[in-house]
């Protein structure tokens, strides 16, 4: 009989825990989903849109730049540093915030999603215990590419009239509007059907740059940009023998927003 009382016993505390651990497991997958997608510090989207200049926007951005949660990694987080390298590091869920570390045995973030608001926000904790806010892009893409499309979208997209020097348009360019689409296609420059703005910034430049790019050739040209108002000047590069980097050269564009539709 005592056999059978603890045999029962064993039976229902296996149950119960296998029920706990279960509910456990799919509450940490719960609070994870609500986490899924590609997320954008805050800060350098403000800077972006205030100073239209991708360059001076990461010369002021936090050593994290991007997150990435994604039922495609699980409980794992990519993460963009300094807008220009990324890893992928796991994650361990708890019921109110995430945490992670950069390397084994290093000290922890912690990552915490606030839903007030009209937009949800996800505020990371460093380990120093600075503070940064990200905001919500978009999708679950396997990519580093948040701060790209929100670089096109937000800054170069839309059409532009070649401007007129001595009778013609500049580089043999017709009547036709030069349109910056948000996903990179480029329509009215001859030689080139696609542009990136360059995001990731080394020593060689301290402007920002743009590549043209012939998908069909491969054919690529980086080039010198920057906004005044309402016109946008495209410059060649040339080589800076002074420091080993790259300098703006001649005028290769200008062109004018507020001409279209004039």
């Amino acid at each position: 009989m005592l056999f059978a009382i603890i045999e029962q016993f064993m039976k229902k505390t296996t149950l119960f825990l296998f029920i706990f651990l279960s509910t456990l497991a799919i509450s940490a997958q719960s609070v994870a989903k609500s986490y899924y997608g590609h997320w954008l510090l805050q800060s350098y989207a403000q800077n972006l849109l205030k100073t239209k200049s991708a360059y001076t926007a990461q010369t002021r951005a936090a050593e994290v730049t991007e997150f990435i949660f994604a039922e495609a990694i699980g409980d794992s987080v990519m993460i963009c540093f300094n807008n220009i390298e990324g890893g992928r590091f796991p994650v361990t869920v708890y019921p109110n915030h995430l945490e992670f570390a950069t390397f084994e045995g290093g000290n922890k973030y912690r990552v915490e999603l606030n839903t007030q608001g009209n937009e949800p926000k996800l505020v990371l904790t460093a380990p120093d215990g600075s503070k940064e806010v990200y905001m919500f892009f978009e999708g679950q893409e396997l990519e580093f590419d948040a701060v790209q499309r929100w670089v096109n979208a937000h800054v170069l997209s839309d059409s532009y009239a070649p401007e007129i020097e001595n009778g013609a348009r500049m580089r043999g360019l017709n009547d036709n509007a030069v349109s910056f689409k948000p996903d990179g296609e480029l329509l009215g420059v001859p030689g080139f059907d696609s542009y990136e703005v360059v995001t990731r910034f080394d020593e060689v430049v301290n402007f920002d740059v743009i590549k043209f790019i012939n998908s069909r050739t491969g054919h690529e040209e980086f080039k010198a940009w920057q906004i005044r108002k309402n016109k946008l000047y495209i410059y060649n590069l040339e080589e800076n023998t002074e420091d080993y980097g790259y300098k703006k050269g001649k005028l290769f564009l200008k062109l004018d927003k507020q001409k279209i539709g004039s």
